[in-house]
């Protein structure tokens, strides 16, 4: 279930954020930061990106167990990049105008 939030900052600039888990971020973690200007985020994502799977390899883990990690990696980037957009966006000045909360149940949504 996705929320969406309406932001504003005082430079006049606005953004809809819609909340919940993100594809893009779990697939192409520097591709969905970029999208939203985060260009810290994609220049450090890289590495995140590159170096679990050859570290691990390099302490003797099993390929499995690699393979079976940098899922479990690209899930938690897919789970937790929105929450952490919304953090960085509120550190830095952005304020919420409005809100949709997240439909509950079956049938709810329209």
């Amino acid at each position: 279930m996705s929320r969406l939030q309406l932001y504003a900052h005082p430079d006049g600039r606005s953004v809809l954020h819609v909340g919940g888990f993100s594809w893009l971020a779990m697939l192409a973690l520097p591709v969905w930061a970029l999208r939203r200007d985060l260009r810290r985020l994609a220049a450090l994502a890289m590495p995140l990106l590159l170096v679990p799977g050859p570290l691990l390899l390099a302490l003797g883990v099993s390929e499995g167990v690699t393979l079976l990690s940098a899922w479990a990696l690209m899930v938690g980037y897919g789970a937790l990049a929105p929450r952490l957009h919304v953090l960085w966006m509120r550190r830095n000045g952005w304020i919420v105008l409005a809100e949709e909360p997240a439909a509950t149940g079956k049938g709810s949504g329209a």
